[in-house]
């Protein structure tokens, strides 16, 4: 999760944004049940994973990410 597929892992993988590229100045990290989300330096939030309900906040539904995707779309984020 996190860095292109949804393939489960034996050891931690860096998570990438949308260019492949490891996420870089990420501030507060937080996961939920299917997805995780996090929050830059420069407050730029992210977050990847299952979409089934919008909760990655890019606009979508249903549209899993397997790499970080701005948050475009909420009201508030705590983290």
């Amino acid at each position: 999760l996190g860095q292109g597929s949804n393939a489960s892992q034996s050891s931690p993988v860096a998570a990438t944004d949308t260019t492949t590229a490891p996420l870089a100045d990420i501030a507060r990290e937080t996961a939920g049940g299917s997805h995780s989300c996090a929050v830059t330096s420069e407050n730029v939030p992210l977050c990847w994973g299952r979409d089934t309900g919008g909760q990655l906040g890019d606009g979508t539904v249903g549209t899993d990410r397997w790499r970080a995707v701005t948050v475009t779309t909420c009201r508030q984020i705590f983290i």
